[in-house]
């Protein structure tokens, strides 16, 4: 008997050289997963994390290949294990196709009209029209509660949740406790929420703070550079006028022209 590991594995190997719509490597693929029934949610989780991470342009064959073990395979439990995850696998497909291959993909959920449940034909729709493409026609019924078209699971859920409030009810105290408890809970979250908020209060003042800081100590720095400025420019100034000054004492120490030429001439007397 084969291990689920090797089946798996070479499955995986199979279905790697399905990078283009070729219908023979579809239909042995199909029939791999028929002959492993047993193995499905492995198959299932193969086949959907080989759609995660392969290119754009190889995604649309393993969808014809999702198609084609759902439809030939109607007894089995794949439809149930692919109806899980079809709607987050159809729409992840379809954001990251182009438009030609969108209409491939259009076609194809217009085969799965009673293959795949009702509620998950509509999601699926809803999904497409409000998230991807404005365009996308709703083509499943909207589900009606007291209808065949109801989730299993919603209405399941429905009765746990009834069946925990009718015991809640009959019994007063574990009433009031519940009651109790989601108090303590609300207070709680109230005073954790108070808590945060003073907590981003006083980080906001103290990165206001330091801002400032660093804002002051610029505006120091720059008032520095300019008393540097100012001070060289004074004794600049102050040189230039006591050498001026100097040189107007120098000039008016000089004797004149006319001091020398009598002092020549007395002295020619003599």
């Amino acid at each position: 008997m084969s291990k689920p590991e090797d089946v798996i594995a070479v499955y995986q190997l199979a279905l790697r050289d399905l990078r283009e719509v070729m219908e023979a490597h579809i239909q042995f693929l199909t029939m791999m997963a028929d002959d492993h029934v047993q193995y499905a949610a492995e198959i299932v989780h193969t086949i959907e994390a080989h759609i995660e991470k392969v290119k754009p342009r190889e995604k649309l064959p393993a969808i014809y290949l999702i198609d084609s073990i759902v439809k030939d395979l109607p007894q089995s439990s794949y439809k149930s294990l692919f109806t899980k995850n079809i709607v987050r696998t159809f729409t992840s497909v379809f954001e990251k196709v182009n438009d030609k291959t969108r209409l491939a993909l259009f076609a194809v959920r217009l085969s799965w009209v009673g293959v795949f449940p009702n509620n998950a034909l509509y999601r699926l729709d809803w999904q497409i029209k409000s998230r991807l493409d404005p365009g996308w026609p709703i083509k499943a019924t909207p589900p009606v509660l007291g209808s065949n078209h109801v989730d299993p699971s919603c209405l399941q859920s429905w009765q746990q949740y009834s069946k925990m409030w009718l015991d809640c009810k009959d019994n007063d105290s574990t009433l009031l406790q519940h009651v109790q408890n989601a108090k303590i809970m609300t207070v709680q979250h109230v005073q954790i929420a108070k808590i945060m908020t003073v907590q981003h209060v006083q980080n906001a003042k103290i990165m206001t703070h330091v801002q400032n800081a660093k804002i002051m100590t610029v505006l120091f720095n720059l008032q520095l550079v300019k008393r540097k400025i100012m001070k060289k420019r004074f004794f600049k100034h102050f040189y230039l006028c006591l050498l001026k000054w100097c040189r107007s004492e120098e000039e008016n120490t000089k004797p004149s022209v006319h001091f020398l030429n009598l002092k020549k001439k007395k002295q020619q007397e003599n």
